[in-house]
């Protein structure tokens, strides 16, 4: 699993706050896995956020697993009401998770520019590498030095390079199944095809589940307004969507 696609912070006490206590309470075990499970697709969703109608929310609570739709947003608005998630323009986030990726983007930032800088050596500080002869260890350090940054170099490239997925392909199977007009996959729906490659998935599974996810009464209702190249981009949505063929559909009547 990349670091790099998955890592948040989760404090050993994060279970025992104040505020999943008091859902613990209402709800018990149940109600802090519920969470734990919407953190995660939050820590996977653009800017960790999700939309927060009811039609979204029951689709969330099928995604995550969780059969009971009604009980699952009487969860949510406790949740909301307990301060453990927040609502913001139509949509609602995990301040807890928002705090912690802030810290994490921001040092990703810097590690990107290489880090702190390093210290400067002064000319008239000794050369330890230095024996009999001042020129021959000099250049071995030199060489040393660039067949390292050489390998760096190489090695990231290999990474940044390596794509196992033909996007053109890709897209137009997708514009073709939903009748979509896509016009690219942008930079970090990529990076999320990759990582589910990574973990194990195979690229056929992506286009099982846009077959199936197409037949299923619950998107084809909605217009297939969810099937976006994102949405099959995440681990959820392939586990229900890219081994199973659908063999009951199940309708979703929203309330007004």
């Amino acid at each position: 699993m990349s670091k790099d696609s998955y890592w948040f912070r989760h404090d050993s006490t994060a279970g025992r706050g104040l505020k999943m206590r008091k859902i613990a309470h209402v709800y018990g075990h149940w109600g802090k896995g519920i969470y734990w499970d919407v953190v995660e697709m939050l820590r996977d969703s653009e800017n960790y956020e999700y939309d927060n109608t009811e039609f979204d929310l029951v689709m969330l609570a099928d995604l995550i697993g969780c059969k009971d739709s009604k009980k699952f947003i009487d969860w949510y608005h406790d949740c909301i009401k307990f301060g453990l998630l927040e609502e913001s323009k139509n949509k609602f986030y995990s301040p807890a998770l928002k705090s912690v990726m802030g810290v994490w983007e921001s040092k990703k930032i810097n590690g990107s520019k290489g880090g702190r800088p390093k210290k400067q050596v002064t000319e008239n500080k000794p050369n330890k590498n230095l024996n009999k002869s001042e020129s021959k260890p000099n250049m071995k350090a030199n060489e040393n030095h660039n067949r390292i940054e050489y390998n760096s170099i190489e090695y990231n490239s290999i990474n940044i390079k390596k794509d196992v997925i033909d996007w053109g392909k890709l897209l137009e199977f997708y514009n073709t199944t939903f009748a979509k007009k896509n016009r690219l996959v942008n930079s970090s729906v990529k990076q999320k095809y990759q990582a589910r490659i990574k973990e194990g998935y195979e690229k056929e599974d992506i286009l099982k589940a846009m077959i199936n996810a197409k037949k299923d009464s619950f998107h084809i209702e909605g217009n297939y307004k969810y099937c976006t190249l994102e949405y099959f981009s995440r681990s959820a949505t392939l586990d229900k969507y890219g081994f199973e063929v659908i063999k009951k559909n199940k309708s979703y009547i929203p309330t007004k």
